[in-house]
């Protein structure tokens, strides 16, 4: 079997003198682009298995038309999941975990502004989807109300 590595260097450190180090994510991705050599992609073709992030993808995947979360999970979500399956034989979808404790988590609750919405099959989604996210209650609800939908869909 063969695995898709993607070695990631990362320095300097995320913390330094306990406190987490403020910036943005997408200043990672010069980091990233300097590791992903050409040797990875051409492996990409022949992995057998693909990890994603589910975290990345709701970021990344506008919600575009969708009015409610089952539309937005059978229009955007879904067919973006099952055509990563064209090149592999198998997914790991990996999520975020919002921990009262983490050093993380009173970084975000200072930054936050957002509402606290249901995520429910017909509920509407909410209008400020960047707002919504912003709240740690909502991405852990809406994550497993997504993963649960996906392990369905594959099974």
């Amino acid at each position: 079997m063969t695995f898709l590595h993607l070695r990631i260097n990362l320095r300097p450190s995320s913390a330094q003198n306990g406190k987490l180090r403020s910036g943005q994510k997408a200043d990672l991705v010069k980091c990233l682009i300097n590791d992903f050599t050409q040797n990875s992609v051409n492996n990409v073709n022949k992995a057998d298995a693909i990890i994603l992030d589910g975290a990345v993808i709701v970021q990344i995947l506008a919600v575009k038309t969708a009015r409610a979360f089952e539309e937005y999970f059978d229009t955007i979500f879904a067919p973006y999941v099952l055509h990563q399956l064209e090149a592999v034989n198998r997914i790991d979808l990996v999520w975020d975990e919002y921990r009262r404790d983490s050093l993380k988590c009173s970084l975000r609750e200072k930054r936050a502004s957002g509402q606290r919405r249901k995520v429910l099959p017909n509920a509407l989604i909410p209008s400020d989807w960047k707002g919504f996210l912003r709240v740690d209650d909502n991405k852990t609800e809406l994550f497993r109300y997504l993963s649960e939908k996906v392990r369905k869909c594959l099974t």
